[in-house]
Protein backbone atom coordinates (compact mmCIF):
# COMPACT_ATOMS: atom_id res chain seq x y z
CA UNK A 1 0.00 0.00 0.00
CA UNK A 2 2.59 2.40 0.83
CA UNK A 3 3.87 2.12 -2.82
CA UNK A 4 0.81 3.14 -4.07
CA UNK A 5 0.56 5.93 -1.58
CA UNK A 6 3.76 7.47 -2.68
CA UNK A 7 3.05 7.30 -6.24
CA UNK A 8 -0.52 9.28 -5.90
CA UNK A 9 1.46 11.78 -3.54
CA UNK A 10 4.32 11.79 -6.21
CA UNK A 11 1.68 12.57 -8.95
CA UNK A 12 -0.19 15.27 -6.35
CA UNK A 13 -3.59 13.13 -6.76
CA UNK A 14 -5.81 13.92 -3.97
CA UNK A 15 -9.12 13.73 -5.59
CA UNK A 16 -10.95 10.99 -7.92
CA UNK A 17 -13.50 11.68 -9.46
CA UNK A 18 -14.83 8.37 -10.26
CA UNK A 19 -18.29 8.23 -13.09
CA UNK A 20 -19.78 4.63 -12.87
CA UNK A 21 -22.40 4.24 -16.15
CA UNK A 22 -24.87 1.66 -15.21
CA UNK A 23 -28.23 1.69 -17.16
CA UNK A 24 -29.55 -1.15 -15.98
CA UNK A 25 -27.88 -1.98 -12.95
CA UNK A 26 -24.08 -2.22 -11.64
CA UNK A 27 -23.05 -6.04 -11.07
CA UNK A 28 -22.06 -6.60 -7.66
CA UNK A 29 -18.48 -7.81 -9.01
CA UNK A 30 -18.37 -4.24 -9.73
CA UNK A 31 -19.57 -2.62 -6.92
CA UNK A 32 -17.48 -4.88 -5.36
CA UNK A 33 -14.14 -4.06 -6.61
CA UNK A 34 -15.28 -0.22 -6.30
CA UNK A 35 -15.32 -0.63 -2.39
CA UNK A 36 -12.17 -1.90 -2.34
CA UNK A 37 -11.05 1.35 -4.08
CA UNK A 38 -12.58 3.56 -1.73
CA UNK A 39 -10.81 1.73 0.89
CA UNK A 40 -7.09 1.96 -0.71
CA UNK A 41 -8.07 5.69 -2.07
CA UNK A 42 -8.56 6.16 2.13
CA UNK A 43 -5.54 4.86 2.90
CA UNK A 44 -3.22 6.71 0.15
CA UNK A 45 -5.01 9.71 1.41
CA UNK A 46 -6.91 10.27 -1.98
CA UNK A 47 -10.74 11.42 -1.90
CA UNK A 48 -13.12 9.53 -4.37
CA UNK A 49 -16.61 11.50 -5.23
CA UNK A 50 -18.60 8.78 -7.13
CA UNK A 51 -20.93 9.94 -9.75
CA UNK A 52 -23.81 8.14 -10.94
CA UNK A 53 -26.07 10.76 -11.54
CA UNK A 54 -26.30 9.79 -15.75
CA UNK A 55 -26.60 6.40 -14.59
CA UNK A 56 -30.37 6.38 -16.05
CA UNK A 57 -29.19 6.70 -20.07
CA UNK A 58 -29.27 4.22 -22.53
CA UNK A 59 -27.00 6.04 -24.77
CA UNK A 60 -23.56 5.51 -23.10
CA UNK A 61 -21.64 7.93 -25.58
CA UNK A 62 -24.32 11.08 -24.23
CA UNK A 63 -23.69 10.08 -20.98
CA UNK A 64 -20.14 10.49 -20.63
CA UNK A 65 -20.33 13.34 -22.50
CA UNK A 66 -22.77 14.54 -19.45
CA UNK A 67 -20.38 12.87 -16.77
CA UNK A 68 -17.32 14.89 -17.95
CA UNK A 69 -19.20 18.21 -18.89
CA UNK A 70 -20.27 17.81 -14.76
CA UNK A 71 -16.20 17.40 -14.27
CA UNK A 72 -14.77 20.18 -16.14
CA UNK A 73 -17.50 22.40 -14.99
CA UNK A 74 -15.54 24.36 -12.01
CA UNK A 75 -18.70 24.53 -9.31
CA UNK A 76 -19.16 20.61 -9.47
CA UNK A 77 -15.95 18.88 -8.90
CA UNK A 78 -12.76 19.61 -7.41
CA UNK A 79 -11.04 16.16 -8.34
CA UNK A 80 -7.85 15.86 -10.11
CA UNK A 81 -8.59 13.18 -12.50
CA UNK A 82 -12.28 12.06 -13.65
CA UNK A 83 -12.30 7.90 -14.25
CA UNK A 84 -15.24 6.83 -16.47
CA UNK A 85 -16.11 2.98 -15.30
CA UNK A 86 -18.83 0.17 -17.03
CA UNK A 87 -21.15 -1.16 -15.07
CA UNK A 88 -19.77 -4.95 -15.99
CA UNK A 89 -15.72 -3.70 -14.87
CA UNK A 90 -14.00 -5.84 -12.87
CA UNK A 91 -10.36 -4.90 -11.70
CA UNK A 92 -7.93 -5.62 -8.55
CA UNK A 93 -7.66 -3.12 -5.83
CA UNK A 94 -5.07 0.03 -6.42
CA UNK A 95 -6.23 -0.26 -10.02
CA UNK A 96 -7.88 2.85 -10.84
CA UNK A 97 -5.81 4.71 -8.40
CA UNK A 98 -2.55 3.74 -9.37
CA UNK A 99 -3.87 4.55 -13.58
CA UNK A 100 -5.34 7.52 -12.12
CA UNK A 101 -1.57 8.26 -10.60
CA UNK A 102 -0.33 8.13 -14.10
CA UNK A 103 -2.69 10.49 -15.80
Amino acid sequence: MSALRDACREAGLKHLDLAVFAYGGVTSETMHCVAGEYADALAAGVAVTLRSDHHGDALVSRARSAAFSAFVDASSSVADVLFMLDRDIVFRPGDLLHTAARA
